[in-house]
């Protein structure tokens, strides 16, 4: 399920990983800011050794990864002018990719999460509560 602002850029989607029955799986596309993808690979299967290399990238947003180990949680999307958009319902397995604008993460079940977002993080100068 993706979720769009009112001028159509992507702000958020939620992908649910125990589904993944294909061996490589890539949610996002390449242009996004963050690349996200799920593997189902055979035993004896390998993904090629590789480096990536350093590249100077022009990052505008913060993205964010939620992965649900365990539980229940709630995402309310927001757009830039802190609008609310859409709630999202992700329980063990699903992931929540957030591109742009707000959230907010209500725990409906005690929940066991990772977030994962681009790094270096300033504390000072990177959120807005609101």
């Amino acid at each position: 399920m993706k979720i769009y602002d009112k001028n159509g850029d992507i702000l958020a989607f939620i992908v649910n990983a125990n589904e993944n029955e294909q061996a490589k799986n890539f949610y996002t596309e390449n242009n996004l800011d963050m690349q996200v993808a799920s593997f189902n690979l055979k035993e004896g299967e390998n993904i090629d050794r590789h480096y990536h290399y350093k590249q100077n990238r022009n990052i505008q947003t913060t993205s964010e990864v939620i992965y649900v180990q365990e539980g229940n949680l709630e995402i309310e999307i927001y757009d830039n002018e802190k609008n609310f958009v859409d709630k999202l319902s992700a329980s063990e397995g699903m992931i929540i990719i957030i591109f742009d604008g707000g959230h907010a993460i209500n725990i409906i079940e005690d929940s066991k999460f990772i977030e994962i977002k681009q790094g270096p993080y300033d504390p000072e100068n990177d959120k807005e509560r609101f």
